[in-house]
């Protein structure tokens, strides 16, 4: 039977990490220069002292019946939950950033902080190629809609890359809708993004 946990600290961390990594190749590959230290880099995100977006506290792992067997996992937190600079903090600790991008970001973090105090935000969803296909996805984005409603969210948001239609549609067979705001191509080398919302009636 399918079910849900919080990420232990003595679960292996490093699939996970590589699951967040594959998710943001381009972007971890900008960040950190390469898969190895973009791996190190967001376990030690994952287990930072200091709140972010990828931090443990935020990650719901699925199972089938072994809970130490983790099939996938999400990533969602209420934007408000995370401390402004908490994740400049974080990515600072890894000793392994690049500063001129992180600066951008924190810039971007104080924008999100004040406009989007509401809003509930899927960060990452992964199931594990071999777990493919048995709706451990629908699942997760489910359980992440309940527990916006548990937080009082006003909507869930999230980022699909551009060009990507399978998760495109997939999200908006789910409810999401499309926004007319999206990201654009970053300096040439970051993908945009379409961003989806959820809206909770």
């Amino acid at each position: 039977m399918t079910s849900f946990r919080k990420l232990y600290k003595n679960d292996d961390m490093t699939p996970i990490a590589n699951g967040i990594y594959m998710n943001n190749k381009r972007f971890f590959d900008l960040l950190f220069m390469d898969k190895k230290n973009a791996i190190e880099a967001i376990i030690k995100l994952i287990n930072s002292e200091y709140v972010n977006e990828y931090h443990g506290y935020f990650i719901t792992v699925i199972y089938d019946e072994n809970p130490e067997q983790i099939e996938g996992f999400v990533i969602s937190y209420k934007i408000d939950q995370i401390p402004r600079n908490s994740t400049f903090k974080a990515f600072k600790d890894t000793e392994k950033f690049s500063l001129p991008f992180m600066m951008l970001n924190r810039a971007v973090d104080g924008f999100k902080y004040n406009l989007m105090k509401n809003v509930f935000v899927i960060k990452e969803l992964y199931v594990f190629e071999e777990y493919r296909n048995k709706g451990h996805g629908t699942r997760l984005i489910k359980k992440s809609l309940q527990k916006a409603l548990q937080y009082n969210s006003k909507c869930v948001i999230l980022d699909v890359e551009y060009g990507n239609d399978y998760l495109l549609n997939f999200f908006k067979k789910l409810g999401f809708k499309e926004k007319t705001l999206s990201y654009k191509r970053l300096i040439g080398k970051m993908p945009g993004h379409y961003i989806l919302e959820y809206e909770f009636e």
